[in-house]
């Protein structure tokens, strides 16, 4: 079963690896939730396929279904069938641990070549309410607000089973939740009841990732969380621009004030070790590329930032088939593909911080042409 609407890297220079005695933890431990309730075990745009529909099945079933285990199996195979090689950034920045190196729990699982586990994913990202107050012309046409209805009330049934599930879980039993990847979490009234109806008095053992453009994340919005603040400890903030000229276009409806205002906050979070992570993410297109050496060097500038993690854009939909062309920077037919390289030469990519994902076949190449003899063929990537 495969995401609708989703459109691959074509004409993308990342290619396929040899993952033979590679391992993802992904597909044994996580479990993400998106519209239409459809359960993936990773991102939909790395791995499209999702194992059925949580409208439909116990979690459980859904975490063990007949498609869960197939994935699984690629993984043990070495095939990693059900993976986009080109779009998942642990792939093309060679980013996966060899078999031999796993020495946990997963240790036996490699072994046996289990496919159906009998405990819960200890990871669940929750991306099923696209609600968000922007409007960024990569992930949807206008802002989108879930507030009442049929659609609301499904998932905000799911979200109330979601905490009784919790409550049964043994306190031994380590969970992290990550939303919203689909929207805003401060943007989601079903979010936000969440959030504030999870007490670390009952569910110590959970810890949280919110997923964010920051517009909303403000001081005095944190302190009106309350006690769930204790379980989050880690924030990835969508930011995709390094000036505001540039915010104003990939991110329609924000304010580049606000957001540099709560970065600050963030940092200080981070600084004061509330937070064990904080991450810039930032989305490459035609738009943006130019401003990439700035995004890193306003990451540094924050100095309490973990990770600056890129990625190419794809197509959710919201493109036409020209629109998305002329977004593609990555293809080395777009007309800036040249510019492109030459931005990539800079050498604030080679900060240790810097995740260059599906971006690092593209640096590698601009590095390579540093010394390209005019005439000469192309060198090639890895």
């Amino acid at each position: 079963m495969k995401n609708p609407g989703l459109r691959t890297l074509s004409g993308s220079l990342n290619k396929a690896k040899d993952l033979s005695s590679r391992f993802c933890r992904r597909p044994f431990e996580r479990l993400e939730i998106h519209q239409y309730l459809h359960g993936f075990c990773c991102c939909p745009s790395w791995l499209p396929t999702y194992g059925g529909c949580l409208e439909d099945m116990e979690l459980m079933e859904l975490w063990n279904s007949p498609t869960m285990q197939d994935i699984r199996r690629s993984i043990h195979d070495g095939s990693f069938d059900y993976c986009d090689h080109q779009q998942c950034p642990f792939i093309q920045n060679n980013s996966l641990p060899l078999k031999s190196e796993i020495d946990d729990y997963l240790e036996s699982i490699i072994k046996n070549q289990q496919t159906v586990l009998p405990t819960p994913p200890n990871e669940m990202a929750l991306c099923y309410d696209y609600s968000c107050n922007l409007s960024c012309p990569s992930c949807r046409t206008e802002k989108t607000g879930l507030k009442k209805g049929p659609e609301y009330d499904k998932r905000m049934k799911i979200t109330k089973d979601l905490i009784a599930l919790l409550q049964q879980y043994s306190p031994d039993f380590y969970i992290r939740l990550l939303f919203s990847g689909g929207g805003d979490p401060f943007a989601s009234p079903i979010f936000m009841y969440l959030l504030k109806n999870l007490d670390p008095q009952w569910c110590p053992q959970i810890r949280i990732t919110l997923l964010t453009n920051g517009t909303l994340l403000s001081r005095s919005t944190w302190e009106r969380l309350g006690p769930v603040t204790e379980l989050i400890d880690s924030v990835s903030v969508s930011v995709d621009a390094a000036t505001p000229e540039v915010y104003s276009q990939v991110r329609k409806g924000g304010s580049w004030q606000h957001l540099l205002r709560n970065l600050s906050f963030l940092a200080s979070l981070r600084k004061m070790k509330k937070l064990r992570t904080l991450s810039l993410n930032f989305v490459v297109q035609q738009m943006n590329y130019r401003d990439i050496p700035d995004f890193i060097q306003m990451a540094q500038d924050l100095k309490y930032v973990d990770e600056v993690f890129f990625s190419l854009v794809t197509n959710w939909g919201t493109w036409s088939d020209e629109e998305f062309a002329q977004q593609s920077i990555w293809n080395e037919n777009h007309p800036e593909f040249t510019q492109f390289l030459e931005v990539l030469k800079s050498p604030l990519l080679e900060s240790p911080k810097v995740f260059l994902g599906n971006l690092k076949s593209y640096r590698e190449r601009a590095l390579a042409s540093r010394d390209h003899r005019p005439g000469e063929a192309s060198p090639p990537t890895t």
